[in-house]
């Protein structure tokens, strides 16, 4: 009965927001960019947002970034440049309402912004993933004739930019700077395990708990639940002198996940990368090699050659919860198969002594993936940006 009337009253709230939005089109547009992405900066909303506030041609453009913790990042404010909150409620948002219908662009990566009926105004939705095996949930619903969409691969059209995802231009960061900044600096290889979430962890009253397995189970990395996983783990990363960085993902409900460290595992979250100065891609791009299950990281981590495990122990569960976008998953993963512990730390032993055996199939998948293998993208998307910022006069 209460997620019957939650969504009665969101179904209100949308309804009067559009009618707002369909009243405010009228409106002239003004020099002004709004910016927004999950976490708050980050992705790569941060990355174009870096770049357009170093060039002169924005120097007179009014910024707005809106965050989740506003209050954190008030250091980031800057002539031109002002952090308000993130309300995610649909009704209170229209607070926001004047400033969401006059900006002349507004770049994102999940959440959307801007006057969805103000064609003269651009949305520019950023993917947060170059490719993978997961269906595409709620965004596709979202994207309409007004909004622009940058991604990695593709048909290029006049809605849809092929300019790369502009986070990844921070894989080809400095390793030694980054894992200085970090206190990782470890002389033997450095393993990065990011597993994608399965159970979303909600952030509103209007939204409800997703679950990416068919049926209901106490963990979402089976793994871990393995009795002896940890123990052997930990022998593995001794023996090798190999250091295991555990990221999940910022939406993962970390209820059905285990936060466990020794001193060759350790767990870093948003939060801690970002307080250090550092972009979440510039640590992917100083490790070794990566491990992950379904996530759209991999593609991304194609750009700099090393290898990928891919862990399927819970594939089975994965694709009979119908997220799952491909016919055959396995001819999707160029990488090491991971099946149970043993394959798991057998991956970590190859990696520790060199061992690749998937040059060819990575690189078969890069030419599918990426158009732009640079480090270039948010040069391009500013670009994109700068171009509809002096031809839109309101």
């Amino acid at each position: 009965m209460k997620r019957k009337i939650l969504d009665f009253i969101e179904k209100i709230a949308r309804l009067t927001i559009r009618s707002v939005h369909r009243l405010t089109c009228i409106l002239p547009l003004q020099n002004k960019i709004i910016f927004n992405s999950i976490p708050d900066f980050g992705d790569s909303t941060v990355e174009v947002f870096n770049y357009i506030i170093e060039m002169e041609e924005f120097k007179e453009c009014k910024i707005i970034w809106y965050c989740e913790n506003s209050e954190k990042y008030k250091n980031r404010q800057r002539p031109n440049v002002r952090i308000r909150k993130r309300i995610p409620n649909p009704f209170l948002r229209l607070k926001n309402i004047f400033t969401e219908s006059t900006a002349k662009a507004c770049v994102y990566s999940h959440n959307i912004y801007g006057n969805i009926y103000n064609g003269k105004q651009m949305r520019l939705v950023i993917d947060h993933g170059s490719y993978g095996i997961k269906k595409g949930l709620g965004m596709k619903k979202s994207i309409d004739y007004s909004t622009h969409r940058v991604k990695t691969r593709g048909k290029e059209t006049e809605k849809v930019r092929v300019l790369g995802l502009p986070r990844n231009d921070r894989l080809f960061d400095n390793p030694a700077e980054t894992r200085a900044k970090l206190k990782l600096e470890h002389d033997g290889k450095i393993i990065i395990w990011m597993p994608t979430f399965k159970r979303y962890k909600s952030r509103s009253i209007f939204q409800q708990e997703r679950n990416d397995y068919a049926t209901e189970k106490n963990a979402d990395i089976s793994l871990q639940h393995d009795g002896d996983f940890y123990n052997k783990l930990h022998d593995t990363l001794h023996e090798t002198n190999t250091l295991l960085i555990i990221k999940y993902h910022p939406s993962q409900n970390m209820r059905y996940v285990i936060n466990k460290e020794t001193p060759n595992i350790k767990i870093l979250t948003d939060a801690q990368i970002i307080d250090e100065g550092v972009a979440l891609y510039s640590l992917i791009g100083a490790t070794d090699a990566i491990i992950s299950d379904f996530s759209s990281v991999v593609y991304d981590y194609l750009l700099i050659d090393r290898p990928i495990g891919f862990d399927i122990t819970d594939l089975d569960d994965y694709i009979s919860g119908g997220t799952v976008a491909v016919e055959d998953p396995l001819a999707h993963m160029p990488g090491y198969k991971i099946s149970n512990v043993d394959s798991f730390c057998g991956f970590i032993k190859n990696v520790a002594a060199g061992e690749d055996g998937f040059e060819s199939e990575r690189k078969a998948m890069l030419k599918k993936v990426h158009v732009n293998k640079d480090n270039q993208s948010a040069k391009r998307v500013a670009g994109l940006i700068l171009n509809h910022m002096g031809g839109s006069n309101g």
